[in-house]
């Protein structure tokens, strides 16, 4: 198809349910000449309506596609964030788990020291004694 072929075509889809009857027939919204496609009244108003709500639609969904973009986005960090909270906190709630049970183990530790020392002390000193009588 040629250009003048192409662009009848493109208006025809365009405006077709617009056709006005002028002088006794029914005439198109628009003349296609050799180098100009010339517009009646009202048509290129129509076609600049349609485009502007076209445009309009397509920002729409521009924009709600930028605001979701930038919600994942920020989504994302809060989550990294969430993550890294629960990580600090798991490893302090380990460390207190951690010391409590150490100054339990020390607190054991020290009343047994306290209870089974002087009974280790005297089984050492009966023991040396044996020992001495032995070697005499």
């Amino acid at each position: 198809l040629e250009c003048e072929e192409k662009v009848a075509l493109l208006l025809s889809e365009l405006f077709k349910d617009s056709e006005r009857f002028v002088n006794g027939h029914f005439a198109a919204p628009y003349v296609c000449g050799k180098t100009k496609v010339l517009f009646r009244s009202g048509a290129l108003e129509r076609l600049e309506s349609d485009r502007s709500a076209m445009r309009a639609a397509n920002i729409a969904k521009l924009h709600t596609s930028a605001t979701a973009l930038a919600q994942r986005y920020r989504f994302r960090m809060m989550k990294r964030a969430v993550v890294k909270i629960q990580a600090l906190w798991r490893v302090q709630m380990a460390r207190r788990s951690y010391l409590h049970r150490m100054e339990a183990a020390v607190i054991v530790y020290c009343w047994m020291m306290r209870n089974f020392g002087p009974i280790r002390r005297r089984k050492i000193r009966e023991n040396d004694a044996c020992i001495k009588i032995q070697t005499a």
